[in-house]
């Protein structure tokens, strides 16, 4: 290759990566300007996708997060400042969502959701400190869904339920009731309306059997 051929090639050369750095100037000068533009006129990503999001403070301690739990449902939870969860929203296993409230050593206390029968009426449950259910309010399965409340003992055992029943069997529908039961949980006192839409009372044995009515 001659001198002059020598020359020629490294002016092409030249030219070319001038043209080049041009273009890269330019792109870069477009996506800086792209970006501006969005921080000024507010925009933002409308899809984020990630496993799980922690929030933290300024000094980096976790106060929620958002991800999946063992079972593979979504769950959202809130941390008080020792780290202990003490809320929780999300799906149970059956799929239903739940809400969860826990105390300062992590014992859940309060839980709303909808129950797993095939209806999923809502249920509300308040336990005490050891994680024993004591209060719980629930919509029944049955096809008229009546309110039911019940409270227990210090073992979970249902003591006394007070709600709206249904007697078919004596084309009664929505009559209140309230009963009381023994320690080993077998109903013992019920009272409401019965035959007529009359008031009764009746007692029953450990066996369930009627001992004294009235009338």
């Amino acid at each position: 290759m001659t001198t002059e051929e020598r020359l020629e090639k490294l002016e092409k050369d030249l030219t070319r990566a001038k043209r080049q750095s041009r273009l890269l100037v330019a792109a870069v000068a477009i996506i800086i300007a792209v970006f501006m533009f969005c921080a000024k006129n507010g925009a933002v990503q409308k899809v984020i996708l990630a496993e799980r999001f922690l929030l933290v403070d300024s000094t980096g301690r976790p106060l929620a997060g958002l991800g999946v739990d063992s079972s593979g449902q979504p769950m959202l939870s809130v941390l008080d400042e020792n780290g202990e969860r003490r809320i929780a929203l999300g799906l149970a296993t059956s799929r239903q969502p739940g809400l969860m409230l826990f105390d300062e050593n992590g014992k859940s206390r309060i839980a709303l959701g909808l129950g797993t029968s095939p209806s999923h009426q809502p249920e509300l449950g308040m336990c005490d400190e050891n994680g024993k259910v004591r209060i719980a309010l629930a919509l029944d399965t049955t096809s008229s869904h009546q309110p039911g409340l019940v409270l227990s003992d210090e073992n979970g055992e249902g003591r006394i339920a007070l709600g709206l029943v249904d007697l078919p069997t004596l084309s009664l529908f929505g009559q209140p009731m309230l009963g009381m039961c023994d320690e080993g949980g077998s109903l013992r006192t019920e009272l409401g309306f019965v035959r007529n839409g009359q008031p009764g009372l009746q007692v029953l044995s450990p066996a369930g059997q009627v001992v004294w009515k009235a009338p």
